[in-house]
Protein backbone atom coordinates (compact mmCIF):
# COMPACT_ATOMS: atom_id res chain seq x y z
CA UNK A 1 0.00 0.00 0.00
CA UNK A 2 1.20 3.91 -0.80
CA UNK A 3 1.87 5.63 2.60
CA UNK A 4 2.36 9.36 2.48
CA UNK A 5 4.44 10.21 5.00
CA UNK A 6 4.71 13.82 6.58
CA UNK A 7 7.34 15.30 9.01
CA UNK A 8 6.16 17.84 11.94
CA UNK A 9 9.19 19.17 13.56
CA UNK A 10 8.55 20.82 17.37
CA UNK A 11 5.69 18.48 18.09
CA UNK A 12 6.13 17.97 22.23
CA UNK A 13 6.28 13.74 22.68
CA UNK A 14 4.74 12.29 26.17
CA UNK A 15 7.65 13.31 27.41
CA UNK A 16 7.52 16.92 27.38
CA UNK A 17 10.88 17.17 25.01
CA UNK A 18 10.86 18.28 21.64
CA UNK A 19 11.26 16.18 18.77
CA UNK A 20 10.08 14.88 15.09
CA UNK A 21 7.58 13.49 15.01
CA UNK A 22 6.43 10.83 11.66
CA UNK A 23 2.46 11.35 10.60
CA UNK A 24 1.06 8.00 8.59
CA UNK A 25 -1.68 8.83 5.71
CA UNK A 26 -3.24 5.71 5.69
CA UNK A 27 -2.38 2.18 7.01
CA UNK A 28 0.59 1.25 9.41
CA UNK A 29 2.53 2.71 12.49
CA UNK A 30 5.40 5.59 12.64
CA UNK A 31 8.20 4.92 10.69
CA UNK A 32 10.93 3.22 12.50
CA UNK A 33 13.78 4.45 13.92
CA UNK A 34 12.18 8.00 14.51
CA UNK A 35 14.59 10.58 16.14
CA UNK A 36 13.94 12.52 19.54
CA UNK A 37 16.44 15.39 20.69
CA UNK A 38 19.28 14.80 23.41
CA UNK A 39 19.01 16.56 26.84
CA UNK A 40 20.28 19.25 27.68
CA UNK A 41 23.57 19.20 30.73
CA UNK A 42 23.53 22.71 32.83
CA UNK A 43 26.40 24.69 32.48
CA UNK A 44 28.40 25.79 35.17
CA UNK A 45 30.26 28.79 36.58
CA UNK A 46 32.33 29.20 39.73
CA UNK A 47 32.10 32.37 41.60
CA UNK A 48 34.79 31.75 44.88
CA UNK A 49 36.98 33.98 46.41
CA UNK A 50 40.13 33.48 45.41
CA UNK A 51 42.37 34.34 49.22
CA UNK A 52 40.35 33.46 52.77
CA UNK A 53 42.00 33.17 55.83
CA UNK A 54 41.94 29.97 57.73
CA UNK A 55 39.13 30.62 60.09
CA UNK A 56 36.80 32.54 57.97
CA UNK A 57 33.79 31.60 56.70
CA UNK A 58 33.27 31.42 52.89
CA UNK A 59 29.16 31.83 52.46
CA UNK A 60 26.76 33.24 49.82
CA UNK A 61 26.43 32.10 46.45
CA UNK A 62 29.57 30.44 44.78
CA UNK A 63 28.28 29.11 41.54
CA UNK A 64 25.65 29.79 38.80
CA UNK A 65 24.37 27.72 36.21
CA UNK A 66 22.43 27.63 33.08
CA UNK A 67 19.93 24.68 31.11
CA UNK A 68 18.44 24.75 28.36
CA UNK A 69 15.66 22.76 29.71
CA UNK A 70 13.64 25.18 31.20
CA UNK A 71 11.94 22.66 33.13
CA UNK A 72 14.47 20.84 34.55
CA UNK A 73 15.25 21.17 38.31
CA UNK A 74 18.46 20.69 40.08
CA UNK A 75 20.82 18.96 42.72
CA UNK A 76 24.57 20.62 43.60
CA UNK A 77 27.02 19.02 45.80
CA UNK A 78 30.42 21.00 46.68
CA UNK A 79 33.40 19.20 47.68
CA UNK A 80 36.23 21.43 49.18
CA UNK A 81 39.41 20.03 48.94
CA UNK A 82 39.77 19.72 52.65
CA UNK A 83 37.86 15.97 53.03
CA UNK A 84 34.36 17.79 53.31
CA UNK A 85 31.99 16.94 50.28
CA UNK A 86 28.71 19.59 51.27
CA UNK A 87 25.48 19.42 49.86
CA UNK A 88 24.52 22.97 48.20
CA UNK A 89 21.91 25.57 48.37
CA UNK A 90 20.02 26.02 45.13
CA UNK A 91 17.88 28.88 44.05
CA UNK A 92 16.60 28.79 40.34
CA UNK A 93 13.88 29.36 37.93
CA UNK A 94 13.33 28.88 34.05
CA UNK A 95 16.42 26.91 33.74
CA UNK A 96 18.67 29.54 35.24
CA UNK A 97 19.63 29.19 39.12
CA UNK A 98 23.31 29.75 41.04
CA UNK A 99 24.44 27.44 44.45
CA UNK A 100 25.07 28.64 47.78
CA UNK A 101 27.15 27.00 50.54
CA UNK A 102 29.07 27.76 53.74
CA UNK A 103 32.42 26.51 54.67
CA UNK A 104 35.06 27.25 57.09
CA UNK A 105 38.99 25.90 56.66
CA UNK A 106 40.50 25.05 59.70
CA UNK A 107 44.35 24.85 58.40
CA UNK A 108 45.89 26.82 55.33
CA UNK A 109 47.03 25.66 52.14
CA UNK A 110 45.61 25.95 48.83
CA UNK A 111 42.70 23.77 47.48
CA UNK A 112 40.66 22.88 44.32
CA UNK A 113 36.93 23.25 45.24
CA UNK A 114 35.01 21.26 42.57
CA UNK A 115 30.92 21.93 42.47
CA UNK A 116 28.80 19.53 40.66
CA UNK A 117 25.37 20.56 38.96
CA UNK A 118 22.86 17.28 38.59
CA UNK A 119 19.47 17.97 36.57
CA UNK A 120 16.49 16.28 37.26
CA UNK A 121 16.90 13.54 34.46
CA UNK A 122 20.46 12.94 35.74
CA UNK A 123 22.68 15.37 33.06
CA UNK A 124 25.27 16.19 35.27
CA UNK A 125 28.45 18.75 35.04
CA UNK A 126 31.11 19.81 37.37
CA UNK A 127 33.73 22.84 37.72
CA UNK A 128 36.17 23.27 39.71
CA UNK A 129 37.84 26.46 41.15
CA UNK A 130 41.07 26.97 43.01
CA UNK A 131 41.63 29.20 46.40
CA UNK A 132 44.53 30.20 48.61
CA UNK A 133 43.78 29.95 52.61
CA UNK A 134 46.56 31.72 54.63
CA UNK A 135 47.76 31.12 57.73
CA UNK A 136 46.94 33.06 60.70
CA UNK A 137 48.92 33.61 63.82
CA UNK A 138 47.41 33.16 67.17
CA UNK A 139 46.45 35.76 69.25
CA UNK A 140 47.98 35.92 73.41
CA UNK A 141 45.89 37.07 76.20
CA UNK A 142 48.36 39.54 78.29
CA UNK A 143 47.58 38.86 82.09
CA UNK A 144 47.80 41.67 84.43
CA UNK A 145 48.48 42.44 87.98
CA UNK A 146 50.70 39.56 88.51
CA UNK A 147 52.58 39.40 92.13
CA UNK A 148 55.17 36.94 93.25
CA UNK A 149 57.19 36.22 96.64
CA UNK A 150 60.66 36.27 96.29
CA UNK A 151 61.83 32.44 96.77
CA UNK A 152 58.64 30.91 96.48
CA UNK A 153 57.43 29.40 93.30
CA UNK A 154 55.52 31.39 91.21
CA UNK A 155 52.57 29.16 88.89
CA UNK A 156 51.93 31.45 85.92
CA UNK A 157 48.36 31.75 85.40
CA UNK A 158 47.25 29.72 82.14
CA UNK A 159 47.89 32.18 79.64
CA UNK A 160 45.03 31.63 77.17
CA UNK A 161 45.26 32.28 72.97
CA UNK A 162 43.23 31.25 70.31
CA UNK A 163 44.38 30.33 66.33
CA UNK A 164 42.13 30.87 63.64
CA UNK A 165 43.11 27.70 62.50
CA UNK A 166 41.37 24.85 64.55
CA UNK A 167 43.95 21.84 63.15
CA UNK A 168 46.96 23.74 63.99
CA UNK A 169 48.87 22.53 66.62
CA UNK A 170 51.32 24.86 69.15
CA UNK A 171 54.57 25.24 71.23
CA UNK A 172 54.73 27.50 73.87
CA UNK A 173 58.10 29.13 76.01
CA UNK A 174 58.39 31.34 78.40
CA UNK A 175 61.04 34.15 78.88
CA UNK A 176 61.82 34.41 82.64
CA UNK A 177 64.26 36.39 82.58
CA UNK A 178 62.96 39.80 81.05
CA UNK A 179 66.12 40.09 78.53
CA UNK A 180 63.86 38.50 75.21
CA UNK A 181 67.05 35.61 74.87
CA UNK A 182 66.58 32.66 77.50
CA UNK A 183 63.45 30.92 76.67
CA UNK A 184 62.32 27.66 78.40
CA UNK A 185 59.53 25.33 77.17
CA UNK A 186 55.91 25.95 78.75
CA UNK A 187 53.12 23.34 78.86
CA UNK A 188 50.51 23.60 76.30
CA UNK A 189 46.88 22.79 76.58
CA UNK A 190 44.81 22.15 73.42
CA UNK A 191 42.58 20.04 71.45
CA UNK A 192 42.46 20.73 67.89
CA UNK A 193 39.54 19.78 65.57
CA UNK A 194 38.38 20.16 61.73
CA UNK A 195 37.76 20.14 59.19
CA UNK A 196 35.74 22.33 58.86
CA UNK A 197 37.12 24.50 61.26
CA UNK A 198 35.41 27.33 62.87
CA UNK A 199 35.13 31.16 63.12
CA UNK A 200 35.25 31.13 66.71
CA UNK A 201 38.64 29.38 66.52
CA UNK A 202 40.76 26.66 68.29
CA UNK A 203 41.36 28.03 72.47
CA UNK A 204 44.54 27.10 73.80
CA UNK A 205 46.35 27.33 77.50
CA UNK A 206 50.21 27.70 78.22
CA UNK A 207 51.30 27.23 81.64
CA UNK A 208 54.83 27.12 83.85
CA UNK A 209 56.53 27.78 87.07
CA UNK A 210 59.33 29.74 87.96
CA UNK A 211 60.97 31.11 91.55
CA UNK A 212 62.35 34.62 91.34
CA UNK A 213 65.61 35.48 92.93
CA UNK A 214 64.99 39.46 93.02
CA UNK A 215 62.80 42.14 94.04
CA UNK A 216 61.09 44.07 91.99
CA UNK A 217 59.12 44.45 88.68
CA UNK A 218 60.36 42.03 86.16
CA UNK A 219 59.29 41.26 82.78
CA UNK A 220 58.29 38.15 81.58
CA UNK A 221 57.92 36.71 77.85
CA UNK A 222 55.39 34.27 76.36
CA UNK A 223 55.65 32.89 72.67
CA UNK A 224 53.48 30.85 70.79
CA UNK A 225 54.86 28.70 68.29
CA UNK A 226 51.87 27.31 65.22
CA UNK A 227 52.37 24.09 63.35
CA UNK A 228 52.69 26.22 60.30
CA UNK A 229 55.45 28.52 62.02
CA UNK A 230 53.54 31.54 62.62
CA UNK A 231 54.95 33.04 65.74
CA UNK A 232 53.46 35.06 68.75
CA UNK A 233 55.03 37.32 71.61
CA UNK A 234 53.94 38.93 74.23
CA UNK A 235 55.20 40.65 77.50
CA UNK A 236 53.67 41.34 81.20
CA UNK A 237 55.20 42.25 84.42
CA UNK A 238 55.40 40.58 87.64
CA UNK A 239 55.82 42.40 91.28
CA UNK A 240 58.34 40.27 92.92
CA UNK A 241 57.85 41.31 96.61
CA UNK A 242 59.36 40.07 100.17
CA UNK A 243 57.10 36.95 101.95
CA UNK A 244 53.82 38.25 103.50
CA UNK A 245 53.21 35.06 105.30
CA UNK A 246 49.49 36.21 106.80
CA UNK A 247 48.20 37.87 103.29
CA UNK A 248 47.20 40.83 105.13
CA UNK A 249 49.18 42.96 102.43
CA UNK A 250 52.19 43.74 104.79
CA UNK A 251 55.58 41.86 104.28
CA UNK A 252 56.88 39.93 107.16
CA UNK A 253 59.79 41.83 107.67
CA UNK A 254 58.34 45.12 107.72
CA UNK A 255 55.12 43.99 110.10
CA UNK A 256 58.08 42.84 112.78
CA UNK A 257 59.50 46.47 112.07
CA UNK A 258 55.83 48.17 112.89
CA UNK A 259 54.99 45.73 115.62
CA UNK A 260 52.61 43.85 113.96
CA UNK A 261 51.83 40.08 113.64
CA UNK A 262 53.69 38.71 110.43
CA UNK A 263 51.67 35.58 111.70
CA UNK A 264 48.03 37.05 111.96
CA UNK A 265 46.19 39.03 109.20
CA UNK A 266 44.35 41.17 111.28
CA UNK A 267 46.69 41.84 114.12
CA UNK A 268 44.29 44.13 116.41
CA UNK A 269 41.29 41.39 116.26
CA UNK A 270 38.99 44.44 115.00
CA UNK A 271 37.79 42.90 111.59
CA UNK A 272 40.41 44.85 109.20
CA UNK A 273 43.78 43.50 108.16
CA UNK A 274 46.85 45.17 109.42
CA UNK A 275 47.45 46.24 105.23
CA UNK A 276 44.51 48.16 104.70
CA UNK A 277 45.02 49.82 108.04
CA UNK A 278 48.25 51.00 107.95
CA UNK A 279 48.14 51.39 103.82
CA UNK A 280 51.51 52.69 103.80
CA UNK A 281 52.78 50.25 105.91
CA UNK A 282 55.39 52.96 107.75
CA UNK A 283 53.96 52.29 111.38
CA UNK A 284 52.98 55.81 111.74
CA UNK A 285 48.82 57.02 111.77
CA UNK A 286 48.41 58.85 108.71
CA UNK A 287 45.56 60.59 107.52
CA UNK A 288 42.75 57.99 106.42
CA UNK A 289 44.73 55.61 108.57
CA UNK A 290 43.83 53.51 111.36
CA UNK A 291 46.00 52.18 113.99
CA UNK A 292 46.73 47.85 112.98
CA UNK A 293 47.60 47.60 116.99
CA UNK A 294 44.18 48.97 118.39
CA UNK A 295 40.70 47.77 117.85
CA UNK A 296 39.76 51.40 118.54
CA UNK A 297 42.31 54.05 117.06
CA UNK A 298 40.82 56.88 118.45
CA UNK A 299 39.21 55.39 121.80
CA UNK A 300 35.86 56.24 121.58
CA UNK A 301 34.77 53.08 122.37
CA UNK A 302 33.73 52.06 118.63
CA UNK A 303 36.03 49.46 117.07
CA UNK A 304 37.44 51.15 113.97
CA UNK A 305 35.05 47.94 112.34
CA UNK A 306 33.75 45.35 114.00
CA UNK A 307 31.20 43.99 111.62
CA UNK A 308 32.83 40.47 112.12
CA UNK A 309 32.27 38.28 114.44
CA UNK A 310 35.67 36.84 114.74
CA UNK A 311 35.73 34.94 118.04
CA UNK A 312 32.43 33.34 117.43
CA UNK A 313 30.80 34.80 120.24
CA UNK A 314 28.04 37.10 118.45
CA UNK A 315 28.85 40.43 120.10
CA UNK A 316 32.16 41.60 118.17
CA UNK A 317 35.44 40.77 116.94
CA UNK A 318 37.57 42.29 120.54
CA UNK A 319 34.04 42.52 122.57
CA UNK A 320 34.97 46.03 123.72
CA UNK A 321 33.11 48.26 121.59
CA UNK A 322 29.87 49.76 121.39
CA UNK A 323 29.65 49.13 117.62
CA UNK A 324 31.62 49.64 114.62
CA UNK A 325 33.41 53.40 112.98
CA UNK A 326 32.78 51.83 109.65
CA UNK A 327 28.64 51.07 110.40
CA UNK A 328 28.55 54.16 112.24
CA UNK A 329 30.01 56.71 109.99
CA UNK A 330 32.83 58.18 112.15
CA UNK A 331 35.73 59.40 112.11
CA UNK A 332 38.00 56.68 113.60
CA UNK A 333 40.59 59.00 113.97
CA UNK A 334 38.38 61.59 115.84
CA UNK A 335 36.57 60.68 119.19
CA UNK A 336 34.20 63.35 118.86
CA UNK A 337 33.08 62.94 115.13
CA UNK A 338 30.54 66.02 115.53
CA UNK A 339 31.98 68.11 118.27
CA UNK A 340 29.21 68.11 120.36
CA UNK A 341 31.75 67.26 123.40
CA UNK A 342 29.97 63.97 123.53
CA UNK A 343 32.29 60.88 122.57
CA UNK A 344 31.02 59.05 119.56
CA UNK A 345 30.84 55.97 121.52
CA UNK A 346 29.32 57.06 124.27
CA UNK A 347 26.51 58.71 121.71
CA UNK A 348 25.98 55.64 119.79
CA UNK A 349 25.34 53.63 123.14
CA UNK A 350 22.90 56.69 124.50
CA UNK A 351 21.02 56.35 120.69
CA UNK A 352 21.70 59.45 119.91
CA UNK A 353 23.14 60.53 116.15
CA UNK A 354 27.54 60.24 116.36
CA UNK A 355 27.42 62.66 113.23
CA UNK A 356 25.06 65.69 114.13
CA UNK A 357 25.90 68.23 117.13
CA UNK A 358 22.15 68.52 117.50
CA UNK A 359 21.58 65.36 118.56
CA UNK A 360 23.37 64.72 121.82
CA UNK A 361 22.80 62.12 125.07
CA UNK A 362 19.44 62.86 126.88
CA UNK A 363 20.65 64.75 130.18
CA UNK A 364 18.64 64.06 132.95
CA UNK A 365 19.95 67.07 135.12
CA UNK A 366 18.21 69.91 132.96
CA UNK A 367 14.68 68.39 132.35
CA UNK A 368 13.18 70.28 135.63
CA UNK A 369 12.88 66.46 137.68
CA UNK A 370 13.98 65.91 141.07
CA UNK A 371 15.60 62.75 139.02
CA UNK A 372 17.28 61.54 142.34
CA UNK A 373 14.78 62.34 145.01
CA UNK A 374 16.97 64.23 147.29
CA UNK A 375 14.82 67.35 146.87
CA UNK A 376 16.95 69.60 144.65
CA UNK A 377 16.07 69.83 140.86
CA UNK A 378 17.95 70.48 137.82
CA UNK A 379 21.42 72.89 137.98
CA UNK A 380 20.15 72.97 142.01
CA UNK A 381 21.34 69.37 142.42
CA UNK A 382 24.65 69.04 140.20
CA UNK A 383 24.43 65.42 141.96
CA UNK A 384 21.05 65.18 139.87
CA UNK A 385 21.47 61.25 139.97
CA UNK A 386 22.85 60.58 143.13
CA UNK A 387 20.60 61.18 146.06
CA UNK A 388 23.75 60.46 148.99
CA UNK A 389 25.06 63.89 148.03
CA UNK A 390 23.68 67.01 148.25
CA UNK A 391 26.48 68.64 146.87
CA UNK A 392 26.62 66.18 143.72
CA UNK A 393 28.56 66.51 140.48
CA UNK A 394 28.28 63.27 139.01
CA UNK A 395 30.69 60.28 141.11
CA UNK A 396 30.80 58.29 138.04
CA UNK A 397 32.49 61.17 136.09
CA UNK A 398 34.40 62.89 138.91
CA UNK A 399 35.67 59.70 140.93
CA UNK A 400 35.08 60.80 144.16
CA UNK A 401 32.82 57.63 145.16
CA UNK A 402 35.95 55.86 146.63
CA UNK A 403 35.77 53.34 143.76
CA UNK A 404 38.29 52.31 141.04
CA UNK A 405 35.46 52.37 138.34
CA UNK A 406 37.48 51.90 135.70
CA UNK A 407 39.57 48.56 137.02
CA UNK A 408 43.42 50.72 136.77
CA UNK A 409 44.26 50.41 140.04
CA UNK A 410 43.41 53.95 140.75
CA UNK A 411 40.58 55.69 142.99
CA UNK A 412 39.10 58.64 142.82
CA UNK A 413 41.64 61.83 142.78
CA UNK A 414 44.20 59.80 142.00
CA UNK A 415 42.49 58.60 139.22
CA UNK A 416 41.04 61.18 137.72
CA UNK A 417 39.86 60.15 134.82
CA UNK A 418 38.19 57.19 136.90
CA UNK A 419 35.91 55.94 133.53
CA UNK A 420 38.63 56.03 130.88
CA UNK A 421 41.42 53.45 131.47
CA UNK A 422 43.55 54.67 128.35
CA UNK A 423 45.30 57.94 129.55
CA UNK A 424 48.17 57.80 132.78
CA UNK A 425 48.00 61.72 132.96
CA UNK A 426 44.37 60.58 133.59
CA UNK A 427 42.07 64.05 132.41
CA UNK A 428 38.50 63.18 131.28
CA UNK A 429 38.89 63.53 128.01
CA UNK A 430 36.59 60.53 126.85
CA UNK A 431 33.43 62.00 128.42
CA UNK A 432 33.03 65.82 128.91
CA UNK A 433 32.88 67.38 132.93
CA UNK A 434 29.32 68.78 132.77
CA UNK A 435 28.38 70.44 135.62
CA UNK A 436 25.28 67.94 136.28
CA UNK A 437 27.14 65.04 134.79
CA UNK A 438 25.02 62.98 131.93
CA UNK A 439 22.23 61.77 133.87
CA UNK A 440 20.33 58.73 135.02
CA UNK A 441 20.84 57.48 130.87
CA UNK A 442 24.26 58.23 130.17
CA UNK A 443 25.85 57.48 133.68
CA UNK A 444 24.11 53.88 133.87
CA UNK A 445 26.57 53.39 130.80
CA UNK A 446 29.60 54.02 132.53
CA UNK A 447 30.37 51.28 134.82
CA UNK A 448 29.63 49.13 131.40
CA UNK A 449 32.37 51.61 129.86
CA UNK A 450 35.16 50.25 132.85
CA UNK A 451 33.89 46.85 132.24
CA UNK A 452 34.74 47.27 128.71
CA UNK A 453 37.97 48.65 129.45
CA UNK A 454 39.17 45.90 131.91
CA UNK A 455 38.32 43.39 129.14
CA UNK A 456 40.29 45.07 126.54
CA UNK A 457 43.26 45.20 128.43
CA UNK A 458 42.61 41.52 129.62
CA UNK A 459 42.37 41.01 125.40
CA UNK A 460 45.55 42.61 125.07
CA UNK A 461 47.78 41.01 127.76
CA UNK A 462 46.76 37.75 125.87
CA UNK A 463 48.40 38.82 122.50
CA UNK A 464 51.18 40.01 124.32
Amino acid sequence: MEQLIRLVPGVASAGGRLGILLIVASGGGAVPGAAHAQNAIPVVTVSLPSVVNEGDSISGVIASFTDADATDTHTATISWGDGIVDAGVINEASGNGNVSAAHVYSFSGSFTVTITVSDIQTGTSQEIGTLDVLNVEPTIVIPTGQVATIGVPYNLPPILFNDPGTSDTHVGEINWTGDGVTWVPGAITESPFGPPGSTAGLDGTLSGSNTFTELGFTSVGIRITDSDGSISQIAFSVNVVPPDSDGDGIDDATESAIGTDPNDADTDDDGLLDGSEDLNADGLLDAGETDPLDPDTDDDLLCDDTRADNDGDGIDPVDLCFGSEVVAGTDPQDNDSDLDTFTDGAEVASGSDPNSSSSTPLNGCADGIDNDGDGFIDLADPGCDDSGDASEHTHLLQCDDGRDNDLDGLIDAADPECASPWSPSEELTNFPNMSCGLGPELAAVIPLLGWLAARRRAGRARKA
